[in-house]
């Protein structure tokens, strides 16, 4: 059944959805970096989950994203529409996590409280741990049953 008012207004919130640009999260995060309670920020846009490292890659990190029903609904449509592994969809979309930020383990309550009160979705999402000498970085991502393990 063809419904075209329907059909077009699908497409329209999917392109509205697709166009929306990056998120700048300055004003959330000023407060906690004058504060000296984050050890590195990773905003994850074009190459995804690579960016990661990008803060230090004398550390591996560990990440398990929040539930896909928490998470905005286009990137379960980008999943699916795209037929990428979950690999590819790691190093190319941030899978609904704008912004990976490290603290101290004392101060992750507080910082997801402070971002909170700005209006963030926050969630702690992941560890941190040194890496063996000679051993790459690496980022652990787990999505569910889907874990891929990107190597730097």
């Amino acid at each position: 059944n063809f419904d075209r008012a329907a059909d077009l207004a699908s497409r329209d919130a999917l392109a509205k959805e697709l166009l929306t640009p990056t998120r700048i999260y300055a004003q959330s995060l000023a407060p906690l970096i004058q504060g000296g309670k984050l050890k590195g920020l990773a905003h994850i846009t074009g190459s995804g989950f690579l960016n990661v490292p990008r803060m230090s890659d004398k550390v591996s990190y560990d990440i398990t994203l929040p539930p896909e029903s928490e998470r905005p609904k286009i990137y379960k449509w980008v999943r699916q529409a795209s037929g990428l592994s979950f690999e590819e969809l790691s190093q190319t979309f941030n899978l609904g996590i704008g912004m990976v930020a490290v603290c101290d383990p004392k101060h992750v309550e507080s910082t997801l409280r402070a971002l909170k009160r700005k209006g963030e979705k926050e969630w702690r999402i992941g560890t941190v741990t040194r890496r063996a000498p000679r051993k790459p970085c690496e980022v652990a991502l787990h999505d569910g049953a889907q874990s891929v393990t990107l190597t730097y």
